[in-house]
């Protein structure tokens, strides 16, 4: 593991390089001090399915971030934004699809994988509190106008 890479909390990444038939987005959490359910010493990781619109914009990211299980580059950072409202986004940094600098997924807190994501964040201290009162919603000038919620069943 690359601990440059890793910021005061930690950091969480989603992969970008997939092989073809793979339908599920993998991500992870890198922390120096919590881990949940992992055996590595690591954090935390969970496999997600997303939107087909949203998974093609994803592996068309660049890889910037490595691996922390295999130290080879195949990640890209992610955010996850937390509002007044107790709203929660994912935020992905990369070309513009329905936010100007990437794309942003409204999360299903219902699904057992998405929530055990917001926990570990949460104890992880790895959600980014912001002061809107109300969720990030895209412009109709973007590219990829919507996406469906990450975590739902399509």
């Amino acid at each position: 593991m690359n601990e440059i890479e890793i910021g005061k909390n930690g950091k969480m990444q989603v992969k970008v390089e997939y092989d073809s038939g793979e339908t599920e987005m993998h991500v992870q959490c890198v922390t120096k001090e919590v881990v949940m359910g992992r055996n590595r010493h690591y954090g935390y990781s969970v496999k997600i399915k997303p939107h087909e619109q949203f998974f093609q914009w994803l592996r068309e990211q660049d890889a910037v971030l490595r691996s922390a299980a295999s130290d080879r580059l195949l990640y890209t950072p992610f955010e996850l934004i937390e509002y007044q409202n107790g709203d929660i986004q994912m935020y992905v940094p990369g070309k513009p699809a329905n936010h100007p600098q990437g794309a942003v997924l409204d999360l299903s807190p219902s699904d057992e994988r998405v929530k055990d994501l917001i926990v570990f964040a949460k104890k992880a201290e790895l959600i980014k509190t912001v002061e809107y009162p109300e969720r990030w919603t895209p412009s109709a000038t973007m590219t990829i106008d919507t996406f469906d919620v990450l975590g739902e069943e399509e």
